[in-house]
C-alpha cells in the first residue's frame, strides 16, 4: 500500500511539472516579446535624454562664449565711466549738484533742522534770482524777485501787483495755432502762478483775483478775436482793482471815520496800507485825535506806518508789543487790518495781532477789524499752525547781532511765524464795504455774493 500511494503521488507530481512547462513554454514569446518591447522604449528613452542633454550642454557652452565676449566689454565701459565720473559730475549733472546743494543747505539750517512740528509749511528762503523757463512772462519774473525780497508786501499790494503783471501778460500774449485763446492763456496763467508760489506763497486776496479772472476767461466765446478778448479781460481786471479795493476802501474809510471821535486814542498794529487811509482821511476831517503804533520784530513795520503819518501831520506814539498792557489803558479803540478773513469768523493777520485783541479785551477796549469783502475766503482754520508762512532766521536774528552767535545751539530753535489767528471772540465787529458785520457773517457774504448785494 505504501508503494502503491508512493507511485501515485510521483505520478502527481510528474503531471503537475509537465504543466508548468507547457504553460512556461507557451508563455515564453509573449515574454520575449515584452522584454524586447520593453528594451526598445528604453533605447527611444535614452536618446531622447541625450538628445536634450546634449542640446542643454550645447545651449550652455554658446552661453559661456558669449558671457566670455562681453566681458571686456564691459569692463572697457566700467574703465570709461570711472575715467568719466569727474568731468560728467561737473558739467552734465548740475542740476543733481544743485539738488544735492539745496539740500545740504536745508540740513544745515538750524531753523529747519529744529522745527520739526512747521515742517508742512513754507519756508521763506533768501531772496536769491530764481530759475525760471522762458515760457514765464518777464514781468512775472520781476514780480516773483520782488514778493521774496519783500520790496512788494501787504494783501492789498500784492494783489495789485499781480492783476497789473497778468495785464501785461494779457496784452503781450499770442496764441499758439493749436489752441484757443481761452485754453492757451489759462495754461500760461498756471505757469506763472507755479512760480509765484516758489517765490512766496500766495495770499488770499490774490487767489481770489485770480479766481474771479479766470472766471471771465473761460466765459469767453471760441470764436472771439484775440485783441477782443484781450480788451476784455484788461477791463476785467481794471474793474476788479477799482470796485474791489479802491472803492471799497473809500467805503470802509466812510464807515470808520464815524466811529472815530475827538480825543480818540486809536491803537493799530504794524502798517497797513487801509488803516494808513482811514487815518489820513479822519484827520483832514478835522477830527482830533491821537495815534499809537504797536510795532514787533523782525521787520518792525510800524517805523515806516509813524514815518508817513507824521508827515501828515498826524500825532503818534511808538511802542513795541511788550509794552501793550501798560499803554492799552490809554487807547480807547483798536483799529486792526487783516490778512484774510476765515468762513468760521477768525481773522488771519500780522503774527501779534492775536495778543493785541487779547489785551484790548482785557481792558474792554473795542476791537475793530478793517477789512475788504475779497479778503473772505471759505476756509475754516482755528490755529496759526495749520497754515502759515515762516520767515527766515536771519530777519529774525541779523548777522552781527547777540542772537545770530547762539544760531547753532543744538537747544536753541528759532522760529519766526508770519501770521497769527485771532478768535471771533476777541472782535468786536468787521468794517467792510457793506457794512459793519459780525464775524459769523462771512458764510453768509460768501454765499450770497457780491454780484447779489444791494448797494
Amino acid at each position: 500500500m505504501a508503494k502503491s500511494q508512493k507511485r501515485t503521488s510521483k505520478v502527481v507530481e510528474n503531471g503537475v511539472a509537465s504543466r508548468v512547462a507547457k504553460d512556461e513554454s507557451s508563455q515564453g514569446p509573449l515574454r520575449n516579446s515584452a522584454g524586447k518591447n520593453e528594451d526598445g522604449k528604453s533605447k527611444e528613452e535614452k536618446s531622447k535624454a541625450e538628445l536634450r542633454a546634449e542640446r542643454r550642454a550645447k545651449q550652455e557652452a554658446q552661453r559661456a562664449a558669449k558671457a566670455a565676449e562681453k566681458q571686456p566689454k564691459t569692463a572697457k565701459k566700467d574703465e570709461s565711466a570711472k575715467e568719466n565720473k569727474k568731468p560728467l559730475s561737473s558739467t552734465n549733472t548740475g542740476r543733481k549738484e544743485g539738488a544735492v546743494l539745496v539740500a545740504k543747505e536745508k540740513k544745515s539750517d538750524p531753523a529747519m533742522n529744529s522745527l520739526r512740528l512747521f515742517s508742512h509749511l513754507h519756508y521763506k528762503t533768501k531772496p536769491t534770482v530764481m530759475l525760471a523757463t522762458s515760457n514765464i512772462h518777464p514781468a512775472i519774473v520781476e514780480l516773483g524777485v520782488k514778493y521774496a525780497s519783500r520790496v512788494v508786501f501787504g494783501s492789498n499790494a500784492r494783489c495789485v501787483a499781480l492783476l497789473q503783471a497778468v495785464k501785461q501778460l494779457i496784452n503781450d500774449y499770442t496764441t499758439p495755432r493749436e489752441k484757443d485763446f481761452g485754453r492757451g492763456l489759462e495754461t500760461q496763467l498756471g505757469l506763472c502762478t507755479s512760480y509765484l508760489n516758489a517765490s512766496r506763497p500766495m495770499s488770499v486776496s490774490m487767489t481770489n483775483a485770480l479766481r474771479h479772472l479766470k472766471t471771465h476767461l473761460t466765459q469767453l466765446p471760441n470764436n472771439i478775436q484775440d485783441n477782443e478778448a484781450r480788451a476784455k479781460l484788461c477791463d476785467v481786471i481794471d474793474t476788479y482793482i477799482k470796485d474791489q479795493i479802491e472803492v471799497a476802501g473809500v467805503a470802509i474809510c466812510r464807515s470808520v471815520k464815524k466811529k472815530i471821535a475827538n480825543g480818540d486814542v486809536i491803537l493799530i498794529y504794524a502798517c497797513s496800507s487801509l488803516l494808513y487811509q482811514i487815518l489820513v482821511e479822519s484827520h483832514r476831517a478835522d477830527t482830533k485825535f491821537s495815534v499809537v503804533v504797536v510795532d514787533s520784530a523782525p521787520w518792525f513795520e510800524g517805523r515806516e506806518m509813524v514815518r508817513r503819518l507824521v508827515s501828515k501831520g498826524l500825532r503818534c506814539t511808538y511802542v513795541l508789543i511788550n509794552s501793550i498792557s501798560f499803554i492799552m489803558r490809554q487807547v480807547t479803540k483798536v483799529l486792526v487790518g487783516a490778512h484774510a478773513l476765515l468762513a468760521n469768523g477768525y481773522v488771519m493777520s500780522r503774527a501779534g495781532c492775536s495778543l493785541v485783541a487779547l489785551v484790548a479785551h482785557a481792558y474792554n477796549v473795542p476791537v475793530l477789524v478793517c477789512c475788504e469783502t475779497y479778503k473772505f475766503c471759505e476756509r475754516v482754520q482755528t490755529d496759526a499752525f495749520v497754515f502759515n508762512e515762516l520767515g527766515t532766521v536771519e530777519d529774525m536774528a541779523p548777522p552781527g547781532s547777540l542772537l545770530s552767535q547762539h544760531l547753532a545751539l543744538p537747544c536753541l530753535s528759532p522760529l519766526s511765524i508770519l501770521y497769527d489767528v485771532t478768535p471771533p471772540d476777541l472782535v468786536t465787529a468787521v468794517v467792510t464795504e457793506v457794512a459793519i458785520l459780525p464775524c459769523t457773517s462771512v458764510p453768509v457774504i460768501l454765499r450770497i455774493g457780491l454780484s447779489d448785494i444791494p448797494s
